[in-house]
């Protein structure tokens, strides 16, 4: 049931104020953008890639459900290829370009490559703002947006998952120089089946009060079984939980990353969770390389002790018309589990795990 791209302009439910809107605009400084909600959804399905869509700085989008194809979405859907859509004519998140609610924003999908959503910011989607369900051989590239207050099953900020392809590695995705704050997910803010690059930008508090007695839940990044994580200079604060690597996936790199305040939850790992080695990578940065060095900084001080792998159990994926055809393993255990267990618990807790990884995965 995936949503595929179409040869003609799709029919619209328009919003009456834009019922005779022209396809483009000029935006108050005089250049060419758009503020209207329809015409770039429409501009952008009927494109074949190789363009750039630049939306007038200071404008808020509300999306509401469009019906193509049969489906009805509240997202922009992408399946071409070079396609960037950028706030301002310089792409930054300070020309206050925002989309406000819907379930999500953005959708890729099919074998787009090199996409590139610029200087954006999501809020309130209720299943995870950006989607990359594209082959293994697409790839999307955020830069300079924000995340904040979104909800989602999977990743609250960012899910990508293969959704062409079953079993298969997902859509590359690269984050660069944005900021994910307040998102709320039973898995987390992040959550990636395929290779994933983070490189200065900021995780913090992926959590709210209605998940704080759930010591499971709220981790910053959660990587499947099929994911490889590459993250350098990034901050991981405030989080419940800090990063989670499931059995298979691979830890690629760790460079200069800082990680405080993400022990409220199942133990004591500040930094990167490897399942299969049920093991505790640490960030070794001193501070948040993206603030100034401070003259006195709390040191972040994790022990590197094993905190065991969370108890799994089936969870249905979202509610999207493209959802995938299985989910992972969500964290779903209920209080703070203490880190002075025994061994032999611990033990017994990976083998439980292994198990059900393996039937549900």
């Amino acid at each position: 049931h995936q949503r595929q791209p179409l040869s003609n302009r799709p029919s619209i439910s328009m919003n009456p104020t834009e019922s005779q809107a022209p396809t483009r605009y000029y935006c108050l400084d005089g250049s060419e953008g758009y503020f209207y909600w329809k015409s770039l959804v429409e501009d952008v399905q009927a494109s074949n890639g190789d363009e750039i869509f630049v939306i007038c700085a200071d404008t808020k989008f509300n999306p509401y459900e469009i019906t193509y194809d049969g489906y009805k979405a509240s997202d922009i859907s992408i399946y071409k290829s070079n396609i960037t859509i950028q706030c301002g004519q310089d792409g930054s998140s300070e020309n206050d370009c925002i989309f406000e609610g819907a379930k999500s924003h953005f959708f890729i999908g099919g074998s787009a490559t090199n996409i590139l959503l610029k200087g954006i910011t999501m809020k309130d989607a209720t299943e995870s703002a950006v989607l990359a369900y594209g082959r293994t051989i697409g790839s999307v590239s955020i830069e300079d947006c924000v995340f904040s207050s979104n909800t989602g099953t999977l990743g609250s900020a960012i899910t990508a998952r293969n959704d062409v392809v079953e079993d298969a590695t997902a859509m590359s995705v690269e984050v660069k120089d944005c900021e994910f704050r307040n998102n709320l997910s039973p898995l987390a803010t992040i959550f990636s089946d395929g290779p994933l690059y983070i490189e200065g930008s900021i995780i913090s508090a992926s959590s709210t009060a209605a998940i704080a007695d759930d010591s499971n839940q709220g981790w910053a990044i959660i990587m499947g079984n099929l994911g490889t994580l590459s993250m350098s200079g990034t901050c991981i604060e405030d989080n419940i939980n800090s990063i989670f690597l499931l059995d298979n996936a691979v830890l690629a790199l760790n460079s200069n990353n800082f990680g405080r305040n993400n022990v409220l939850g199942i133990g004591s790992c500040e930094g990167i969770y490897l399942s299969g080695l049920n093991e505790c990578v640490k960030l070794k940065a001193k501070w948040c390389p993206l603030y100034p060095a401070p003259s006195s900084y709390p040191s972040s001080t994790p022990t590197n002790q094993p905190i065991g792998p969370p108890t799994v159990s089936p969870s249905a994926s979202p509610t999207h018309s493209a959802k995938p055809t299985s989910s992972p393993s969500l964290p779903v255990t209920s209080g703070i589990l203490s880190v002075e267990l025994s061994s032999t618990t611990w033990c017994f807790v990976v083998f439980a795990l292994h198990g059900l990884m393996y039937i549900l995965l």
